[in-house]
């Protein structure tokens, strides 16, 4: 039997930037921490969570642990790592069984093989950890144990008031131990160790190459262009926004040919990971989004000379640009793109028709939208800093419709990709927290499980002003179904996904022509 065990809380830290989370539950890679733990083990394996009594599965990690045949144990408030494991183990019952424990706070590259071991690393911190000292030196308990003999080990912890560390070593001089020195121990314990944890287990993007270290991030592509372009939007943007961004290190072109820039590194989290996964009360998020509508003020603020002229090429963002790329996926899935559709029980058009009319919403040119650009203001590129209660922004797109280095654009676009986040759901979508049910060809329920506070979160949205301009008067709606059906042919590698994108921008459509 494995025992995953997050039966408290996170730290004080950690709790003041994700509100109260078990470890097991905080962010890594657009998932929980937990779906990169249950990867160490078997699918036959049998494995329990254990979680705080008074903490709240969501809807879609209760379908996930059950689909994953996780079993949970709710453990009371108040009890020591010791305390908690014993009445994990006696709800359990099954003491004859072998039984291997991994903190809650704690991932590794690859579960030691064998039995009665206890896995040790290097520390890098001068923290409270329980050490293991032996003739080579002075190592760390790394949060992974297996033992042979539940009985012995609990009969241990109870000799020592229910210490667990002190505990395993009674439980080493019955039953020796074999120290294992793990490979890759991340801890996500800490503030600290959270963050630098995370930066070692970095995404990569089609197209782009990330290189993190401790104080810098340097980003490659084959595609020089886009790459550069990103660079003189961080170089050129006027002194009064340089707080919004990370400092511009270096950028140019390597040896092989690609272009790269370096920029510091922020050991901040992303919007995203926040709004996806966080329990971030609503007075929290108001704070962000006012933020976030600081960024999009001070942009406004900024106005190009030839304004017209890149307020006819901004078109293209929103016509052309999402009917070739609907065709291609259409044709792809043999969709009729003239076949009306059913969306949550709620007829709407065919996708022609829906595309005819938001494209004739965003048909005249507006002059008076055309400001200074992120052009990808989504919550993942959004990282914020508790402490400053600030914005920073990365991957910007800096370039216009002709592929021509620009920090202008139409400002429109910056405030429907921050309400594809938070009103479109973009992140919960890429992070799988979805439930899609199709009936029939032409008919799809597609269901996002909210908590109340995020519910609160998009209706104070709704009411906001960027720019001076409410969401119905800069054409959000319209921008926003665009922006959902022009990706679809982007996430091609995940077809799921390409459904619950199709399905949302039909639920889009519905919300705007009832806004």
């Amino acid at each position: 039997m494995i025992l995953i065990n997050s039966a408290a809380y996170v730290s004080t830290g950690l709790n003041a930037e994700f509100g109260k989370l078990p470890p097991c539950m905080l962010p890594l890679q657009n998932r929980r921490l937990y779906f990169h733990q249950l990867k160490l083990f078997s699918k036959e394996e049998e494995i329990v969570l254990s979680l705080p009594k008074c903490y709240t599965l969501s809807e879609y990690d209760k379908t996930y642990l059950e689909e994953h045949n996780v079993g949970i144990v709710f453990v009371p408030k108040d009890l020591s790592l010791g305390e908690s494991i014993i009445y994990t183990l006696n709800v359990l019952a099954r003491f004859d069984e072998p039984l291997t424990i991994l903190h809650g706070d704690t991932l590794i590259d690859k579960a030691p093989e064998g039995i009665d071991l206890c896995g040790i690393a290097n520390a890098e911190d001068d923290y409270n950890w329980s050490y293991y000292e032996d003739l080579d030196g002075s190592y760390v308990y790394a949060g992974y144990f297996a033992f042979a003999s539940q009985p012995l080990l609990i009969r241990a912890i109870l000799e020592h008031d229910f210490s667990f560390i002190d505990g395993v070593k009674t439980y080493n001089q019955s039953n020796k131990l074999k120290h294992i020195k793990v490979s890759n121990w991340l801890d996500f314990g800490m503030v600290n160790s959270y963050y630098r944890s995370k930066s070692q287990m970095t995404t990569q993007r089609v197209f782009n190459d990330l290189r993190i270290n401790s104080h810098s991030v340097v980003k490659y592509s084959s595609d020089k262009n886009k790459i550069l372009a990103e660079a003189n939007w961080f170089k050129t943007i006027p002194k009064e926004l340089k707080h919004f961004i990370p400092a511009l290190w270096e950028s140019g072109v390597t040896n092989d040919a690609k272009g790269f820039y370096e920029i510091e590194y922020f050991y901040l989290s992303s919007l995203a990971d926040l709004f996806v996964f966080g329990k971030n009360p609503e007075f929290v998020w108001k704070i962000i989004l006012k933020a976030c509508k600081e960024f999009i003020d001070t942009n406004a603020k900024y106005t190009p000379d030839n304004k017209v002229e890149i307020a006819k090429n901004s078109l293209l963002l929103y016509g052309n640009k999402t009917r070739l790329r609907l065709t291609r996926y259409c044709k792809e899935w043999d969709i009729d793109m003239d076949h009306t559709w059913c969306i949550n029980g709620k007829e709407v058009p065919s996708l022609n028709n829906i595309v005819e009319e938001i494209s004739n919403e965003l048909s005249l040119p507006n002059p008076d939208n055309i400001h200074i650009l992120h052009g990808d203001f989504g919550f993942s590129n959004i990282l914020y800093d508790f402490k400053s209660q600030s914005i920073k922004v990365i991957d910007p797109r800096g370039v216009d419709m002709e592929g021509k280095y620009s920090i202008y654009g139409d400002i429109r676009y910056d405030v429907a990709k921050l309400a594809h986040s938070v009103i479109g759901m973009y992140d919960f979508i890429i992070g799988g927290n979805y439930h899609i049910n199709i009936p029939d060809d032409y008919s799809m329920n597609l269901h996002f499980p909210l908590e109340e506070n995020i519910k609160n979160v998009q209706l104070y949205f709704r009411t906001m002003k960027f720019a001076g301009q409410t969401l119905e008067q800069l054409k959000v709606y319209p921008i926003l179904v665009h922006l959902f059906l022009s990706m679809l042919p982007l996430h091609a590698d995940n077809p799921s996904r390409q459904k619950a994108m199709l399905s949302n921008a039909l639920r889009l459509f519905v919300e705007y022509k009832n806004y």
